[in-house]
């Protein structure tokens, strides 16, 4: 969208935040995630899945935190350069079963 403001996480080592569901949730359920910058070929880091940075199934309304290191986010695809201009996180379904 136009007006995204643009973060310089080149100096940060971790995302973190927390997430919660109404109903018990499995780690595999979880979606995949990845940075979207501004600018660079490519403009989206790879993919990781976020049931990777939890440490059990999601119990039914509690918060869970997940820590991802960001080291990750650049290994998942090396040719991701534009991490002083990302706009955002994207999430997408892992598995096409509508949860």
């Amino acid at each position: 969208a136009v007006g995204w403001t643009s973060f310089d996480l080149t100096k940060m080592k971790e995302l973190r935040f927390w997430v919660n569901s109404p109903v018990a949730l499995a780690k595999t359920a979880l979606p995949k995630f990845f940075f979207e910058s501004h600018s660079g070929t490519p403009n989206k880091t790879g993919k990781l899945l976020m049931g990777s940075y939890v440490t059990a199934d999601l119990a039914a309304n509690t918060w869970t935190e997940v820590v991802i290191p960001l080291a990750d986010l650049w290994a998942a695809d090396a040719t991701f350069t534009e991490k002083n201009v990302v706009k955002g996180i994207f999430f997408e379904q892992n598995t096409a079963d509508n949860v």
